[in-house]
């Protein structure tokens, strides 16, 4: 492995081993650095390599990836770009395994990642793209892409740019850490999130984006697109599409503001929708602190008893004994005085346990498909907000526990279809 060092003031003279022998090109650098290279970017590096330029690598895998470090040209130490390091007239396609570190790319058309079965890391990177009908385009199948404290920014000042980010692939992924996303001008939807692909954002401020919509999907093969701990645009919607028969659509928002309003908790499956209710609520029940609050369920005629339910974490529980356990969840439904069956609704439990396994999995649904099913327990606790005519149940499961503390996840699964419950999150442990 070498490192090679690239920047405009160079000679270009090969090996290209100190500062006033750089390459000039950094497409020259990244090939001269070979597989597990490091090429040094000069954080002043200016280069406008003509159009519609191919970046490639010699990196194949994680262990020969090709590392390019934004540096300062006094020391060698890291510098984050000072300037656009790399100005692509027209589309900018990176190849092959490579990691950027504090570069700044920019190009006026697509920025296209691609290329199967290879990964793309970019940490502390600025990346521009331009143009109404321009994005980021993750291009390929079972390939990789991530970004991490990282800004993307959509040129774009006037119109309405349809995406910023589409998958063009399939089964792929793309991650989102830490990361910035703005547009100058009105966005359709933020990421057209294509067929069987995965896309995360993490901890991403997303709220200069001016996205109408957070995704959009196809209508085979649905995607999964994880939202947390992120800001979005005012008024936003998660998606206008609706579910797909057949397909596994999931798309979860959990702990997301967009400045009117928490966004505690919001999955879509192809069963249907779960999401933070405010109005209706246990009383006591689960709360900030200030502001009380439950999921409401709603299935739709995906969901089929017994086998295909609504599903949803409720909760992660620390156990910090090593007996037997009873984790109690309540439920109510409004404007209906029905009781829920257990092949309708239930509760499942994983806990960890040292008898025959890491972990186990209990629930209280009905024991097996052919068993008659009966009513959940009904439940005397308080909700605020139900109107006069409602059903208010509680769901349990006793686990057999032994040996073991650690976590417990809680899981809520509603099985009839077309239908809407409210879900405390907060767990009684018993």
């Amino acid at each position: 492995m070498a490192t090679v060092y690239c920047w405009d003031g160079g000679s270009d003279t090969a090996p290209y081993d100190t500062w006033s022998k750089a390459a000039t090109s950094l497409q020259t650098a990244i090939t001269s650095a070979g597989g597990a290279g490091t090429v040094l970017l000069a954080s002043d590096h200016a280069e406008s390599p003509g159009s519609n330029v191919n970046l490639t690598s010699p990196g194949s895998s994680p262990t020969t990836a090709v590392r390019v470090i934004s540096s300062d040209r006094t020391d060698d130490s890291y510098k984050v770009a000072e300037n656009v390091q790399l100005n692509v007239t027209g589309s900018l396609a990176f190849y092959d395994e490579t990691y950027f570190y504090g570069v700044n790319f920019r190009c006026s058309t697509n920025m296209i990642f691609t290329e199967a079965l290879r990964t793309r890391r970019f940490d502390d990177c600025t990346l521009e793209v331009s143009g109404l009908t321009n994005y980021y385009n993750l291009n390929s199948t079972y390939y990789s892409a991530f970004f991490e404290n990282c800004t993307l920014a959509h040129g774009a000042t006037s119109g309405t740019v349809a995406k910023i980010f589409a998958f063009t692939g399939q089964s792929a992924l793309a991650e989102l850490r830490n990361c910035t996303v703005t547009c100058g001008t009105t966005v359709t939807t933020l990421c057209d999130a294509g067929s069987s692909n995965f896309v995360r954002f993490i901890g991403c401020d997303l709220s200069g984006s001016q996205a109408g919509e957070l995704f959009s999907f196809p209508t085979t093969y649905c995607p999964n697109a994880v939202l947390i701990n992120c800001l979005l645009p005012s008024g936003v919607t998660l998606s206008s599409d609706s579910p797909i028969a057949d397909q596994d659509l999931a798309i979860y928002m959990h702990n997301c503001d967009s400045g009117n309003g928490l966004h505690r908790f919001e999955e879509r499956r192809s069963q249907g929708v779960s999401q933070g209710e405010f109005s209706i609520y246990r009383t006591p029940g689960a709360s900030d602190g200030t502001t009380s609050f439950s999921i409401e369920l709603a299935s739709n005629a995906q969901a089929v008893e017994y086998i295909n339910p609504l599903r949803i974490k409720l909760a992660d529980v620390w156990v910090d004994t090593s007996t037997s356990r009873t984790f109690t969840a309540h439920i109510a439904r409004d404007a209906t005085a029905t009781a829920l069956q257990d092949d309708e609704v239930w509760l499942e439990v994983s806990y960890p346990d040292d008898t025959t396994a890491a972990y186990h999995w209990q629930n209280d649904r009905t024991a097996t498909i052919s068993t008659s099913p009966a009513n959940q327990t009904d439940s005397t606790e308080s909700w605020t907000g139900l109107g006069g005519t409602n059903k208010r149940q509680k769901l349990e499961v006793t686990t057999n526990q032994t040996g073991k503390l650690g976590p417990v996840q809680v899981y809520l699964a509603l099985a009839k279809p077309n239908t809407t419950i409210y879900a405390c999150p907060k767990i009684e442990v018993s």
